[in-house]
């Protein structure tokens, strides 16, 4: 009996040290986990990023800072924030030449980057653009970013308009750059893709036809893009918008002459959101340094935008002689559209030397001598002077013939605008300043702050 009680209280004693030995070991693990630091999320530091922009104003390159994140390509609504419109506004400032767009997309960490060879190989329909990828968690970013100045030969398609369907010097230059894109993208995974397109001005329009185009062809679905197209023109026929196009974003300053030169009443339109800039506020966030013309009010209208309604309608309501109206889309591509695109050209296929000298003996001219030379003899001595300055070889009768045509358009429809430019230079010079990367520059970064 004595055994058995010692047996007990040994048993006893043994489940007691094990039990203690457990709750120690329970304190100290308990006591190991107070210890691990608390899991945060990592949070991405903010980079600054460097790029180069042509200040027209100033006539010289300046440096803009653009803050940057990864995350901008993840945190979108459609591809909109105001961060990658911000940054998408500095890539396509960037893209005035092929060295500029590169560094700019090597300082995001861009990689394969792809350097078209129009930006030295120029002709009528084609447009100088640059890609990039760059992998961002479970995305495939691509950039494709179009050269949105110093245009040459390019910008003659312009005037063509076509007789029907989406403006067809716009559409050629989509059609003829887009096999080489989609061989690009290629190389990636559909359902990973996330393409980010930019442009400026004639490349703004490039920009949303782009877009449209992979849409339309199921590359993409809206959630894969961010298409931001600056200053761009009206390309797209009312008539061929069969749905919404998200992921298409437009920012444009009513107050810039280009940007509504294709007009609406000839049935286009900008496909996508348009944003509009408070182009009223120009002369008051301009720096010092940076003045513009000043805008007169005269009669009708009262600011910028209104002057440039009144342009546009006095082009398309012109009606003193019919055989020289464009009221219609269909007037002014039979009528005008084919000398306009040919001198334009012709004037870019100039020399450095010749070009300049153009632009430097035009400025000379008084209204008197500017109306003079609008006649069919006289605009074609002016560039007979020129074509043999830079001992080009030419087609007489056929330089004739587009400037007797071109002397009739500036004459008859475009006269109201002729005698705007002579009567109120500055009103019209103001109107082409509006369309300054660096003006929109600074009306963006006002836009950005609301």
């Amino acid at each position: 009996m004595q055994m058995v009680k010692t047996i007990n209280k040994k048993l006893l004693i043994i489940i007691l040290i094990i039990f203690t030995i457990f709750i120690a070991s329970c304190k100290k693990e308990q006591k190991e986990q107070d210890k691990k630091p608390e899991i945060t999320k990592e949070k991405e530091e903010v980079q600054n990023i460097n790029s180069i922009m042509h200040s027209y104003i100033l006539n010289k390159d300046v440096v803009i800072n653009t803050p940057y994140q990864d995350s901008f390509f993840l945190n979108t609504n459609y591809g909109f924030s105001k961060e990658l419109l911000n940054l998408s506004y500095s890539s396509a400032a960037a893209n005035f030449d092929e060295i500029s767009a590169a560094n700019f997309y090597q300082s995001l960490n861009f990689n394969n980057i792809y350097i078209s060879d129009s930006y030295s190989n120029d002709s009528v329909e084609t447009a100088g653009y640059i890609l990039g990828h760059k992998r961002i968690k479970d995305k495939d970013v691509v950039a494709v970013s179009f050269k949105g100045f110093y245009y040459s030969l390019e910008w003659s398609s312009n005037f063509n308009l076509g007789l029907d369907h989406d403006h067809l010097g716009f559409t050629t230059t989509i059609n003829n750059i887009y096999d080489n894109i989609l061989n690009y993208l290629n190389n990636y995974e559909n359902d990973h893709l996330f393409i980010w397109i930019t442009g400026y001005s004639r490349s703004g329009t490039l920009t949303y036809l782009l877009a449209k185009k992979l849409l339309d062809n199921n590359i993409i679905n809206n959630n894969q893009l961010a298409a931001y197209s600056f200053e761009s023109q009206r390309a797209v026929d009312i008539n061929n918008i069969d749905k919404e196009y998200l992921g298409i974003y437009n920012i444009i300053n009513k107050a810039d002459i280009l940007q509504g030169l294709v007009p609406e009443k000839y049935g286009f339109k900008r496909i996508g959101t348009n944003i509009y800039l408070d182009y009223t506020k120009t002369d008051e966030l301009l720096d010092k340094e940076k003045k513009i013309a000043s805008f007169n009010k005269i009669d009708k209208y009262q600011n910028e935008e209104e002057f440039i309604d009144y342009v546009i309608e006095s082009l398309t309501t012109y009606d003193i002689e019919k055989n020289y109206t464009v009221k219609t889309r269909t007037e002014f591509q039979t009528r005008f559209s084919a000398s306009l695109g040919y001198l334009i050209s012709t004037v870019f296929d100039f020399s450095s030397y010749v070009f300049n000298k153009i632009i430097y003996d035009f400025k000379q001219l008084n209204s008197n001598q500017i109306f003079k030379l609008l006649s069919d003899d006289n605009l074609y001595q002016f560039f007979k002077t020129y074509l043999e300055l830079d001992k080009k070889i030419y087609d007489e009768e056929m330089v004739k013939k587009h400037c007797k045509t071109v002397a009739n358009f500036f004459s008859k429809p475009a006269s109201k605008l002729l005698f705007a430019s002579v009567a109120n230079p500055n009103t019209i010079l103001r109107s082409f300043q509006m369309h300054y990367p660096d003006v929109n520059y600074v009306l963006l970064q006002d836009y950005l702050k609301k």
